[in-house]
């Protein structure tokens, strides 16, 4: 690619980019997405914050199990140790 085709290309493309970008900035909708965003970043901490709480109560009933299956193993090696 010669540059004067890159030139030409650059000198049509980069001001388009600016005006579109001044315009999507400069609407009123740019100052509600930022109110978004935070909204969203809000729900989405409070979701794993649950998920998080929900996962350390599976745990906790993991090891109680763990711990219920252990007697019960100890219980039942005695009793035929007792036989």
């Amino acid at each position: 690619m010669n540059t004067t085709l890159v030139a030409a290309i650059l000198s049509a493309a980069v001001p388009t980019l600016a005006i579109i970008l001044g315009i999507l900035l400069s609407r009123g909708d740019y100052h509600n997405l930022d109110a978004k965003f935070d909204a969203l970043d809000t729900k989405l901490d409070a979701k794993i914050d649950a998920v998080r709480a929900q996962q350390h109560a599976d745990m906790l009933r993991l090891y109680e199990l763990f711990g219920e299956h252990s007697q019960r193993l100890t219980r039942l090696e005695t009793q035929v140790q007792g036989r």
